[in-house]
């Protein structure tokens, strides 16, 4: 026994050294250094039979014909009694330098850091993240300091606050950040960014910046988020307070110039099922002057990981969670390409969720996380998570860490001192997380870009080298690789299997080609609203004047924001008594219609018991469709009733989309919303549209 164990520790022990050589002979810097750990296959065998290990394995009986050579003479065995081998026979070479002539891959690879203390900027030869990061950590302080002031793009910060500020980004050192990138964006995505911001920074009065929007729930549009500094007459709370607009001046300030614009139209309670219509009927702020933005950045992690109706165990929400949540991604995708002229804007996600709704397994509150990255990965869209950054902070202290999480435990005292507190809102110091997971993870971005590039050179170059490898040779690659240009893949849902795969992609892309020519990127609807904190209908006032010209009547309903009657900040149409009804009338419309999708609040509580309203659309009939019995001269073409209410302690905005007979152009017609249970309903937002 003890034999054994003596030869197993020799030969662990042996292959141990020979694996931490050869890793250190293939891949460090030096050649000097390298030249010292020289190894040949003799002394190697000298040093395992000096151990007492005289039966050699088989895995090593053929060193006798392997010369490993030092830095100066390449990293590969050569085999001394072959002709072939599977690598170039070339001269030995030192490894390759970065050479990228892409203006963004040069503005990365400069040799030298500002601090000459600081490390290289490269491992290998290979641009590095970590290492850039470190270099202009204090710039990137600097760059973060919030809130900036337009005219001379200065803070006044106090020293409190920026010793904050230094110590959160310490805190959140590359190894953390590194964990924020879940998916990779496409090449041609990075791309199309690049010289958005090129042309913008060269042609800056015809050059638009690069125009980003941000959509999500309460996290976003900043509930939770107070930075208070003394001096100062009003503290920086809620959407002032949020990523969106921090990450807008720190690029900025980063890059020297306005390089973007970044619209946060985000809003509490609402989900992937509001931004869906969004994107579908091109409800984009008047920021953007008519145009699609650049970029639309997904960050719903927080409500999309909440389900309305609970059911009853863990193992069920899980699996709920995931059904949903991968249909809703899937659903949005396919949608801002479906609804915009190629190229259409690049989605990228966020998920800020590190738990706070009533999954009751953490599994349950990581299940989302998980089906971004699975869903992000097939369309091969950008997802990040600031969420996964911090987790190591939050999780070992979950009382204690508010730095980066919400609150969740009540610490005030009296009765409900110490009591767990559903809450999914975090501070300013979770907002900064998510700049900082943005930042980096754009940087990896750009590098993985440039380092393909770099390859993409390499391979031109040397390609033809290495078809000694069977498995290389140029008609086995030109007969079973095949390069497919990007377009979108179709859903990643419950129907696709592998059998079917490679035929639904054919087909895919013959449809986005066609759909790429015909697209119309004029409005599909005769009434299309979201009330919500940006664009024509960000007020009461507004609202109602927006949908003043379609109103014929209007009993019990009202414009309402605030929170008297339950409605929790979230601007709409609201029934505050029973039996209230509204009306409105579309004469001679100017496009077919045939949905109708209805953003509408659902809560809980004895103020919402029984919610239900009714929508009812109708059609003027023509002379020959008249009922002969009546005379009526309109025609129901649908009738729907929604609940307002649902089986959880929150109130949350749900989408409904009404499919009915096309009503043609040039008709009348009518929709009517009538209260029929309680005395609590709102509506958030109605499209009533051709497809």
């Amino acid at each position: 026994m003890d034999d054994r164990k003596s030869f197993r520790s020799s030969y662990s022990s042996a292959l141990v050294g020979l694996t931490m050589a050869v890793i250190a002979y293939s891949s460090m810097e030096s050649s000097n250094y390298l030249r010292s750990i020289q190894l040949s296959s003799q002394s190697l065998r000298q040093q395992l039979e000096s151990s007492g290990l005289h039966s050699v394995p088989s895995v090593m009986r053929n060193l006798e014909n392997v010369s490993w050579t030092g830095a100066t003479e390449g990293y590969f065995p050569r085999h001394n009694n072959h002709t072939e081998t599977y690598f170039p026979q070339t001269q030995p070479r030192s490894p390759p330098s970065f050479q990228n002539d892409h203006p963004m891959c040069q503005r990365l690879a400069f040799p030298t850091t500002p601090d000459s203390s600081s490390s290289s900027l490269y491992i290998g030869n290979i641009l590095n993240a970590g290492n850039l990061w470190h270099s202009y950590w204090e710039r990137i302080l600097e760059a973060s300091y919030y809130p900036r002031f337009p005219e001379n793009n200065t803070h006044i910060l106090d020293e409190t606050l920026q010793n904050i500020y230094r110590n959160l980004l310490l805190d959140l050192s590359p190894t953390h950040l590194e964990q924020g990138l879940l998916t990779q964006p496409k090449s041609e995505q990075v791309e199309r960014v690049w010289n958005i911001l090129e042309q913008r920074r060269l042609h800056p009065e015809t050059s638009p910046p690069l125009r980003i929007l941000a959509m999500g729930g309460s996290v976003v549009e900043g509930v939770g988020c107070i930075q208070h500094q003394e001096g100062i007459e009003k503290d920086l709370v809620g959407r002032d307070c949020s990523w969106p607009g921090r990450l807008e001046a720190f690029v900025n300030e980063m890059f020297g110039y306005d390089a973007v614009q970044i619209v946060n139209i985000a809003q509490g309670g609402t989900g992937t099922d509001q931004a869906w219509s969004i994107v579908k009927y091109w409800m984009y702020p008047p920021q953007f002057e008519g145009k699609a933005p650049d970029i639309i950045i997904h960050a719903f992690g927080s409500n999309d990981s909440h389900l309305g109706e609970i059911p009853p165990t863990e193992k069920e929400r899980i699996l709920e969670l995931h059904q949903q949540g991968t249909f809703r991604l899937n659903q949005f995708i396919q949608s801002v390409f479906a609804s915009h002229a190629c190229p259409s804007p690049i989605v990228v996600h966020l998920d800020d969720y590190v738990g706070g709704h009533r999954q009751g397994a953490l599994l349950g509150d990581f299940t989302y996380r998980m089906i971004l990255k699975e869903v992000t990965g097939w369309y091969g869209n950008m997802a990040v998570s600031s969420a996964q950054v911090v987790d190591e902070f939050i999780y070992p202290d979950t009382i204690g860490e508010t730095a980066f999480s919400p609150k969740w435990y009540i610490k005030q005292r009296g009765p409900t001192a110490g009591l767990y507190n559903e809450n999914v809102h975090f501070g300013y110091g979770g907002h900064l997380a998510v700049v900082w997971t943005w930042a980096y993870s754009a940087l990896k971005a750009a590098i993985h870009f440039c380092n393909d590039k770099d390859w993409e050179r390499h391979r031109e170059e040397n390609g033809q080298k290495y078809f000694g490898n069977p498995i290389k040779r140029e008609s086995f690659v030109k007969e079973n690789v095949h390069r497919v240009k990007d377009y979108l893949p179709p859903p990643l849902d419950y129907d696709m299997d592998l059998q079917n795969i490679s035929q639904a992609m054919l087909m895919e892309k013959t449809r986005q080609e066609e759909h790429c020519q015909a697209i119309s990127e004029s409005p599909p609807c005769i009434m299309a609203f979201v009330a919500g904190p940006e664009g024509q209908t960000d007020t009461k006032d507004k609202l109602g004047r927006y949908l003043a010209p379609w109103f014929s009547h209007k009993d019990g309903f009202v414009f309402e924001r605030d929170l008297s009657h339950g409605f929790a900040r979230k601007l709409g149409i609201a029934a505050v008594k029973e039996n209230a009804t509204m009306q409105f009338d579309f004469r001679n419309i100017i496009q077919p219609v045939q949905v109708l999708t209805v953003h509408s609040i659902k809560s809980y509580g004895e103020a919402w018991e029984g919610s239900a309203a009714n929508f009812i659309i109708s059609k003027k009939a023509r002379k020959a469709d008249r009922n002969a019995t009546t005379g009526e001269d309109w025609i129901e073409v649908y009738n729907e009733v929604l609940s307002g209410v649902h089986n959880s302690k929150s109130t949350i905005s749900y989408s409904t989309e009404m499919f009915f007979p096309l009503i043609e152009v040039g008709s009348d017609m009518k929709l009517e919303v009538k209260l029929v249970g309680g005395s609590k309903f709102k509506v958030t937002g109605m499209m009533l549209c051709s497809r």
